[in-house]
């Protein structure tokens, strides 16, 4: 027997948080957040090349925070992200390393982007759309069945540039945005809510024990 049962998100922790808390909130423009470890699979340097090509195609600034701790083992990744920042001229790049205050810098943020080449199930995306954070996120895990079927955000091909550049062009335009940060908030709300996800645990550990076992 097996069936798929969603992790719980801390819905208190991530929804009804106060906005104007935290640096992003100072910055004017299109305010894009990933929160993620820094190596190769979580493909942090195509949003930095979708942020240089968005910012020929709208009529505001759009920066980028990328938040997480940088261990050793991630420096050599850092130093390639830094090398195509520098060869591409971009300036508004922040890395902002471990921060406690996620879900307030959620908040302040206008997009949330998931990049990854592979997930099983992206928490950090979840906790995003509890948070009221418009998403955008490659078709890793089931992104594509819980957020594109309930057209709760934007789910685009693994790698594409050019779809995620189309994607966050979309999120500039304020009704659309709203729209995505209401639908995903209540999607996420249905689907991780720890008193739901427990009672699917219950009820399939119930139907395993009520099967015969085979000699």
């Amino acid at each position: 027997p097996n069936a798929v049962i969603q992790s719980p998100i801390n819905i208190d922790k991530f929804q009804s948080v106060e906005s104007g808390k935290t640096e992003l909130s100072k910055s004017p423009g299109l305010n894009i957040i990933t929160v993620s470890y820094l190596n190769a699979n979580k493909n942090v340097e195509l949003i930095i090349r979708a942020l240089e090509k968005l910012q020929h195609q709208i009529n505001q600034e759009a920066n980028l925070y990328i938040v997480g701790p940088i261990v050793d083992s991630q420096k050599a990744y850092k130093e390639h992200l830094d090398h195509i920042i520098q060869e591409m001229k971009i300036e508004n790049v922040n890395f902002l390393g471990y921060r406690s205050d996620i879900p307030a810098l959620l908040s302040d943020a206008d997009v949330y982007v998931c990049s990854s080449n592979f997930e099983s199930s992206p928490i950090a995306v979840w906790e995003a759309m509890v948070n009221g954070t418009m998403v955008v996120t490659t078709d890793v895990g089931d992104v594509r069945t819980i957020i594109e079927e309930n057209n709760a955000g934007i789910v685009i091909e693994t790698g594409n540039l050019d779809q995620l550049v189309d994607a966050l062009v979309i999120a500039t335009n304020q009704t659309q945005n709203i729209s995505y940060q209401e639908k995903g908030k209540k999607v996420a709300l249905e689907y991780f809510d720890a008193s739901k996800i427990a009672l699917e645990i219950k009820e399939f550990a119930e139907s395993i024990a009520k099967k015969p076992i085979s000699s």
